[in-house]
């Protein structure tokens, strides 16, 4: 018998179901489909584990947080559990033959602190650089390049642009 699991957005209300394994992202082709710019395409996957559901980061972006934790690779979940993907969470709702039937959720492999510090300094780092970017008298061109070149060794993106405003607060 195939697992099921059922997803409420906390944020709008919507609820998803999905049978396992189910992909989640922002692609037309995942099984659950979540208009979030911060969601990867293919940002994540529940899967069916030993009388459980367990999700799996797909290398998203900005990873995959259960229950406000960041996970590097997976985890098993619960009933009632949280899952952050971007700026979208959501709530592992049903009875339990959907979710995992465990009292406690079980971090696989999380993020050490060593990990989130690291993450924490490169972070840092990239704002020093972008400050240093800004205070130096360049072309726009060389400022842009600069500025996304920075951005890019924390954030991955397929694209980038820039809003400029004047002193109204009119775009340019």
């Amino acid at each position: 018998m195939k697992q099921s699991i059922t997803l409420l957005d906390l944020h709008t209300g919507k609820q998803y179901q999905a049978v396992l394994p189910a992909v989640i992202g922002r692609s037309r082709n995942a099984d659950i489909l979540l208009n979030d710019p911060g969601v990867s395409r293919r940002h994540a996957r529940i899967e069916a584990w030993d009388n459980a559901c367990k999700i799996v980061d797909l290398n998203s972006s900005n990873g995959v947080f259960v229950n406000g934790q960041r996970i590097s690779s997976a985890a098993i979940v619960n009933t009632g559990d949280i899952l952050g993907l971007g700026n979208s969470r959501l709530k592992i709702t049903g009875d339990k033959q959907q979710a995992g039937n465990g009292t406690e959720t079980v971090i696989l492999h999380s993020t050490p602190l060593e990990d989130k510090l690291h993450v924490d300094a490169q972070r840092l780092q990239v704002l020093y650089e972008m400050a240093v970017t800004i205070s130096e008298h360049q072309s726009v061109d060389e400022l842009l390049e600069g500025f996304f070149g920075s951005i890019s060794k924390i954030i991955r993106f397929d694209r980038h642009f820039l809003v400029t405003l004047d002193d109204s607060g009119a775009c340019q």
